[in-house]
């Protein structure tokens, strides 16, 4: 696997009966094609050691540091493939689904590592020099994220919901940095 082909994505979609299984076929394909640090599964007692079985793949916990907003839940999954616009990722998340499909909001499609290189001009040398940046092709917006970021201290020993002027965080992946939201 490269890491050219490791893209991060943040959707919003309603927590409501009514699309429970369909939301459970997409639930499957995350996990069968990439992995999250929204979806909480507990491995059961049986199953072989190669193949353990999992229980509690469901949405009873929102992305860590996220809340429940107006019965929607933020999920932010990383998969192996890049799809490069909502339409793309919608209809990758869709299939295998029947009617009624749960309305999905992309909020953000970003590469999971710095892989685009920005060049900055020549050394003394003559040199290229540059940097890595990440391929954003949506950027999350924090006005989008605030309702379902977790409250923030207030140094008072106590807690605030979050505004614009703190620094925000998408949940991370070990060895990437966490997606900051500006």
């Amino acid at each position: 696997m490269s890491k050219d082909n490791i893209y991060d994505y943040v959707i919003t979609l309603p927590e409501t009966p009514a699309f429970l299984d369909n939301i459970e076929i997409m639930l499957d394909r995350i996990v069968s094609d990439g992995n999250s640090p929204t979806i909480k599964m507990t491995r059961v007692n049986h199953g072989t050691e190669e193949e353990p079985e999992y229980e509690d793949r469901n949405l009873a916990h929102p992305q860590p540091g996220t809340k429940f907003a107006s019965g929607k839940i933020m999920l932010h999954f990383r998969l192996n493939d890049k799809y490069g616009s909502s339409a793309e990722l919608i209809t990758y998340l869709r299939q295998g689904m029947t009617n009624p499909k749960p309305p999905i909001t992309v909020q953000l499609i970003r590469s999971g590592f710095k892989i685009v290189w920005v060049s900055d001009g020549v050394d003394p040398e003559g040199e290229p020099i540059g940097h890595y940046e990440y391929d954003e092709i949506i950027a999350g917006s924090k006005s989008q994220f605030l309702p379902y970021m977790n409250d923030v201290p207030d140094g008072a020993g106590g807690a605030r919901p979050p505004n614009a002027s703190d620094d925000l965080y998408l949940s991370g992946y070990y060895d990437t940095e966490p997606t900051e939201l500006i």
